[in-house]
């Protein structure tokens, strides 16, 4: 996928790209196939990334009920435990 011109719509080359390392910024010229010329401007920005929150309480809990329910299991499964 190419860029089109904003004016005609025609197929665009890029001219030139230069980088501004200070404000990490990559600005771009293009010129279309019917000699229309413009220009863009590429911001790198940071996005925080949200991880889900894990409840600590429900994590020991749910342990507590699956250690039980083995020891429940072998308990009154087991002929060696009577």
């Amino acid at each position: 996928m190419s860029m089109k011109c904003p004016q005609c719509g025609a197929w665009t080359s890029v001219m030139e790209t230069r980088t501004r390392k200070t404000e990490n910024v990559v600005v771009r010229r293009y010129e279309c196939a019917n000699l229309h010329r413009f220009k863009t401007e590429e911001k790198v920005t940071c996005i925080a990334v949200k991880s889900p929150i894990v409840q600590t309480s429900t994590v020991p809990d749910a342990l507590k009920v699956w250690q039980k329910s083995v020891s429940d299991i072998r308990d009154t499964s087991s002929p060696l435990a009577k």
